[in-house]
């Protein structure tokens, strides 16, 4: 059995855009059945983990002073691609992709962890075998045009019951702030 981490950190869009993935994801699973993250709400990963109470209490405080530091920006997620051959997602340009990249990174390597970054809304995961060409048929003349401001951070909890990042646990803004200089 794979582990589910308690935990997911994540960039959530605003509704609008989050009711509209969801009508994605439903026009794939009336076409070809259920898929992993068919329930799923849109969300960027940032970094997924377990805590314990006295642990959850130094990530909140880690997490919020990471994004003291990180401006506010808009992006935009235009187009549909893939990562063959079982995941199918919207993608940003290449300036928000390089964005979301950079605060998924910066996030890593501040907290001590490796990373890399590919950013991505997913549509489907774990597709079977074909279903990813059928997926890009579906949505081959469908034109997306996903913007918004990238204001924050968003900790959710697994729920068991409904096997989804249910429990919206605290939101983390973006301030901007410059750090202050050590060295002067």
């Amino acid at each position: 059995m794979v582990h589910i981490p308690e935990f997911s950190l994540v960039i959530r869009p605003p509704e609008p855009i989050i009711s509209y993935v969801a009508s994605l994801k439903k026009k794939l699973r009336d076409e070809i059945g259920w898929f992993g993250s068919a329930n799923a709400q849109a969300h960027l990963t940032v970094f997924n983990f377990d805590a314990t109470p006295d642990e959850l209490t130094t990530w909140d405080k880690n997490i919020r002073r990471f994004c003291e530091s990180v401006i506010a920006k808009e992006v935009l997620f235009n187009h549909f691609d893939s990562f063959p051959p079982r995941t199918f997602f919207v993608a940003p340009d290449d300036t928000s992709m390089v964005h979301l990249n950079a605060v998924v990174t910066n996030f890593a390597r501040f907290i001590g962890e490796k990373s890399s970054a590919h950013a991505h809304m997913s549509i489907a995961r774990n597709l079977k075998d074909g279903e990813l060409e059928q997926a890009k048929l579906l949505f081959q003349n469908q034109s997306v045009h996903l913007e918004f401001l990238c204001e924050g951070m968003t900790l959710r909890q697994f729920d068991p019951n409904t096997k989804q990042y249910a429990h919206i646990l605290k939101k983390f803004p973006f301030v901007g702030k410059t750090q202050p200089d050590l060295f002067s």
